[in-house]
């Protein structure tokens, strides 16, 4: 880095700039403060040149911009095409575009103009609402949701029972009104929106009665065995008479 000379105010020194000889409060550097000046203006004077010489560039090449003429597109020919639905020769711009997902090679346009396409819409709108008010009157539609819920458990019922133990739904329902819609072991009601189901053994295969699910998960968790269920018993009677 260049030091900043150090000069005297009362000694006199000569400018290398000018050759002039001046006292020392003249100068800050090795050049006097009227050189100075000078540099600076002549380059301001050089700058605001450029500046000018770039401002005239850029006008003279937008005035060649605007007068060059700008270059006419040529109108492009009519096309036409027929429609499949209604058979018109109509302008290509009354065909809806295909995706482009969708399109085949060559194919742009679709075959139907946008006014029967527009028609096709509407019958297949009505024609689906026409379809949904017959299944409405000929189908269990009108049924409530707990109806037609009641009627599909029934019908899953009767294939289960048939399938599984060979029990035709007509028995279910003689074994169910016998034990009056009640468990055959505690005696209680199924919980909503469920069903007694069928107890059979494991050994012989032969349908016992109708339970609810705990009784019948409880059966299951102890084998069927006589003996644990009586040590069952005897464990809660022994834990009642402690307490």
């Amino acid at each position: 880095m260049r030091e900043k000379m150090v000069r005297l105010p009362s000694a006199l020194y000569e400018c290398s700039k000018c050759n002039q000889v001046k006292p020392g409060s003249c100068f800050h550097t090795g050049v006097c403060d009227d050189c100075q000046k000078e540099r600076k203006r002549q380059y301001e004077i050089a700058n605001n040149k450029r500046v000018q010489e770039a401002r005239r560039f850029c006008l003279e090449q937008a005035r060649a911009a605007l007068e060059k003429p700008l270059p006419v597109r040529e109108k492009e020919p009519l096309i036409y095409k027929v429609c499949e639905e209604c058979g018109e020769n109509k302008l290509i711009e009354a065909f809806p575009l295909i995706p482009i997902m969708k399109r085949r090679k060559g194919e742009i346009y679709k075959s139907q103009c946008k006014e029967c396409a527009r028609n096709s819409d509407r019958r297949r709108k009505l024609r689906r609402q026409q379809i949904l008010q017959q299944e409405r009157e000929t189908l269990t539609i009108e049924l409530d949701f707990h109806e037609r819920a009641a009627i599909a458990l029934r019908e899953r019922l009767e294939k289960y029972a048939k399938v599984t133990y060979g029990l035709q739904i007509d028995h279910y329902d003689e074994m169910l009104a016998s034990q009056k819609g009640l468990c055959a072991i505690c005696g209680g009601p199924p919980p909503a929106h469920t069903r007694l189901v069928i107890d059979h053994s494991h050994q012989t295969g032969m349908v016992r009665g109708l339970l609810c699910n705990r009784c019948n998960v409880g059966l299951g968790f102890f084998r069927e065995n006589q003996s644990s269920l009586a040590n069952a018993i005897q464990y809660l009677q022994k834990s009642q008479w402690e307490i």
